[in-house]
Parts: C-alpha cells; structure tokens; sequence
C-alpha cells in the first residue's frame, strides 16, 4: 500500500486524524503536543498517528515538507513586509524572522546531511527502508524545545534570526532552504531503491 492509499483509508476511516511526532501520549514535537491539547481540553475523538513509525520516513519527509511549504506560502501570501516583520512583543519574533530562523537553522546542518549521506554510501549498505526511532537525547531535546516545556530553552546564537526590524525575503529564503532539504532526503531515498 502507498504511503497516499494509507493516508486516504485512515482519513475515511476516522473523523479525525492528527498525523504527528510522537503519541498522543508521548508527543515528540511542540506542534503536535499542542494539538493533542487542544483536542483533548475541547473533547474530540480522534486517532494520533505517529509518523515517525513510518514504514517510508523519507516519503512521509517529503510530504510533510511539501505540505509546510504549501501552508507557509499561504500564510504570508496576503501579508506586507511591514506585516511578516511585525513583532507581537518586544522580546518576541516577527513571522519573518520565525521563517529566517528555520531557514538559518537547517542551513547549520547541510554540510551534517551531506557528510552523513557521503558516509553512507561509502561505508553501509542498505536494502530498505530504515525504521527511524529518536535517541533518549533527541527526546529530551524535542521535549525542551515544546511550548508546553515548563523550562525554556532559548534558540542558540547560531540559529538565531537577525535582529533586523525589516528583514526581506524571509519566505524565498526559507522555501529555498526546504528545497535544499529535499534534495537530501531525495538522495537518501533513491540510495535505497
């Protein structure tokens, strides 16, 4: 089964399906640990699928970020510069700058994505899919960095945006930055076809 028949059974199979990091009960990211709040304090029914148990994680990779893309384009699409660089609070950051933030961030580990998939095709040989599950570090990071984590954990100078009150571009920069993620996982994906 694809991963889109999957996708399209469970959808017509529940009224509501939250495809998230993690389990309801363990949620693996801010996001989705909001979400099941959410949920949960208004009531509703719903199914928690977890996508990081994934039977193809570099599909489910690519269809999430495609999807990011589509919903960051729609949510700057009407908006101003002066919009995308307003700031809710002093000490907060604009939705440029959240944007420039990602961008910065995964910038830091293109040449970690290159190297690894280097070492990998060097040194493993692999015939399938590999089922991915996060080391005991990489959930207490994700955990640290939710919006529910009662200690908070400020972004690194290195992957922070810049202080500039009209920063241009933030939405190319980012979309340009996803699609040089892809290209890793792409490359990662037909390694194993």
């Amino acid at each position: 089964m694809s991963i889109e028949q999957f996708i399209d059974n469970e959808v017509k199979s529940n009224d509501v399906v939250l495809f998230m990091k993690g389990t309801p009960q363990f949620p693996q990211c801010g996001f989705s640990g909001q979400v099941v709040q959410i949920l949960d304090h208004v009531g509703v029914g719903y199914k928690g699928l977890n996508v990081l148990e994934s039977a193809d994680l570099l599909q489910t990779l690519v269809s999430e970020t495609e999807r990011v893309n589509s919903d960051a384009r729609q949510l700057v699409a009407d908006l101003a510069d002066a919009q995308l660089n307003w700031k809710p609070a002093p000490n907060a950051w604009s939705i440029a700058q959240c944007l420039e933030h990602l961008a910065v961030t995964s910038e830091k580990f293109d040449q970690d994505f290159a190297r690894a998939l280097a070492f990998g095709r060097e040194k493993r040989s692999v015939s399938g899919a590999v089922r991915y599950r996060p080391t005991i570090f990489g959930g207490w990071l994700v955990k640290r960095l939710s919006p529910e984590a009662k200690r908070k954990m400020p972004a690194p100078k290195v992957f922070r945006p810049s202080e500039n009150s009209a920063i241009e571009g933030a939405l190319e920069r980012f979309l340009t930055q996803q699609e040089t993620f892809l290209g890793f996982v792409k490359d990662a994906r037909n390694r194993l076809q």
